[in-house]
């Protein structure tokens, strides 16, 4: 891959990634998308995402009380999670 600034087709200089910009591939823009929709998809699957799902859920049910701060919101899911009995029998 060369090194260095693009010339444009009218001899001007461009930047050689300007980001994930449509402009410089047509299929740019559709594999970016399939990117994010796998990484919201992980984000979902592993939790990573659940502050963002409660404040959502919150603002749309509870439109007159403030959500929990991310700090209180991770103890008290760890709480949900790890308190309690967690066996079989």
């Amino acid at each position: 891959m060369r090194s260095g600034p693009v010339r444009s087709p009218d001899g001007g200089a461009q930047r050689r990634n300007p980001g994930m910009s449509a402009s410089l591939h047509p299929g740019y823009e559709r594999v970016a998308r399939f990117l994010q929709s796998i990484w919201a998809g992980l984000r979902r699957l592993t939790g990573d995402d659940a502050y963002e799902r409660y404040v959502a859920h919150c603002r749309e049910h509870h439109p007159g009380s403030a959500p929990l701060t991310r700090a209180d919101f991770f103890r008290a899911e760890q709480d949900r999670r790890w308190n309690g009995v967690r066996r079989c029998c």
